[in-house]
Order: C-alpha cells, then structure tokens, then sequence
C-alpha cells in the first residue's frame, strides 16, 4: 500500500483539500496522512484521511519524519499541500525499484555551492520510496528548519549510502512553486540552513579521510 504524507498549513492558504480531493478522484486505495502544521484554523478531522494536529509549528523536516511514523504503507509518498494530481499513480509506485528513491526532477548543486563536489538531488515537494530505504537512509534531518534543504541532505545522504536517484513520470503538478518564498525571514533561515548543512558535510568528510 502506498502512504501519501502531506505537510500542511491553512494559514498560507487551503490547498490540502483540493489536493486531497485529486488524490481520492483517482485512487481509492490509499492512506492519506494529513500533517496539520499548527494552523491558526485547524483542519478538521474527516474519514477520508488522517489528521494529525501539530499544537505548535514544527519544520518541515520534521513534520515529515512525523508523517512517517504515523503511515502504515510499504510505500512513501512525501508531498507539499500546493500539488494537485491528474491520475492514478499507486500502481506505478507499487511497480518501482525497492532500492532506489524517486521524484519528478534531479537537481545539483554545484561544487562553487560551497560543498565543494556536486551534490545531486529531488526536488523536495514530491518524493517517492519504500519505507526500508526510508529506514535505511534515516529520517530526515530536523535541524534544518523552516526552510531547510532536506532535500539537498537526503539526496546527499542516500548517494553516500549508494541508493540511486531516479526520476519518474508521476500524474502531478505543482500549482504554487514560490509561495514559501514570501514568508518573513525565508532567505535569512535558508542561509541558515544553507551553513549548517555545509558545516555538516565537511565533518563528514574530514571524519572519513581520517
């Protein structure tokens, strides 16, 4: 069964519904696990998916990790609340590699970034994988907040474990790409991000040269 975990946040708008209403047009065998992330005007309870209300606001990574928990399928589907699908999309899901993860585009990041090396990656408003790569590869890392890359570290994480980046065509389509980027403090919190992950990639590479 496939889990799908949507991170969500009235305040900046309800786009969790109507995603969720694509969703069910077209799959009926699904978990949905809805992650209300401390709306000013929380989403109610309804039968057609699980909520789980956050009191407080939380990052993204670890709303994630949290929608991870509390899903029960084989199967991950990770996705923002602004996408909206146009087709069935489990049974391709179900059919894919157990040991690889999976998303609609591969992104890199150049050496210059301030790695130092290419740093390949899935653009994080939709990811794909099987709950042992999830497990495999760890949850996602909380300390980058708000407006963290977690993306960028776990596409960096799963190549330093040898897990594949694939991309597939999925039936979805993101409706509201900059809409984040108008939050108070947005690029302040990705350059903080931005270091810490930087940081965190030297240590790891000075560790292994030792």
């Amino acid at each position: 069964m496939v889990s799908a975990v949507i991170i969500a946040n009235s305040d900046f708008g309800d786009y969790a519904s109507a995603l969720i209403d694509s969703i069910l047009f077209h799959e009926q065998k699904i978990e949905i696990i809805l992650i209300d992330n401390a709306s000013r005007k929380p989403y109610r309870k309804n039968a057609r998916y699980n909520r789980v209300r956050l009191n407080e606001p939380v990052g993204y990574s670890k709303a994630l990790n949290i929608g991870a928990k509390e899903s029960s399928g084989d199967w991950l589907l990770f996705l923002n609340d602004d996408v909206l699908t146009f087709d069935r999309f489990t049974q391709k899901i179900e059919r894919l590699d157990r040991n690889a993860i999976y998303g609609l585009n591969i992104r890199t990041k150049k050496p210059k970034w301030g790695t130092g090396f290419f740093i390949h990656y899935l653009h994080g408003w939709l990811q794909v994988m099987h709950r042992k790569i999830y497990k495999k590869i760890g949850p996602f890392d909380e300390n980058l907040k708000y407006f963290g890359l977690d993306d960028i570290d776990f596409g960096w994480r799963a190549e330093q474990l040898g897990i594949k980046i694939k991309v597939v065509d999925f039936p979805f389509v993101h409706i509201d790409v900059h809409r984040r980027m108008k939050r108070a403090g947005f690029y302040e919190q990705m350059e903080v991000s931005k270091q810490y992950f930087i940081e965190k990639v030297k240590k790891e590479r000075e560790k292994n040269v030792r």
